[in-house]
């Protein structure tokens, strides 16, 4: 979503329509998601407690494949 944003704003910004302050704001934001996007899917995601006793343990979620 974070790089349609910037896609879509500099289509727009020909007309200049998308260069005032909180489209500049979002615009950072965006950039700044996309920047540490492979940081955030790389954190693995926290396994659940069992909550009974017959219940199996829990898996870890398989990782990112290299393309």
């Amino acid at each position: 979503m974070a790089t349609l944003y910037v896609v879509m704003h500099f289509i727009y910004a020909y007309v200049d329509i998308s260069w005032d302050s909180q489209s500049m704001i979002y615009m950072g934001a965006m950039m700044g998601l996309i920047n540490c996007l492979e940081r955030i899917v790389d954190t693995p995601a926290p396994l659940a407690e069992r909550r009974w006793p017959w219940q199996p343990h829990p898996q870890a979620q398989p990782g990112l494949r290299p393309l």
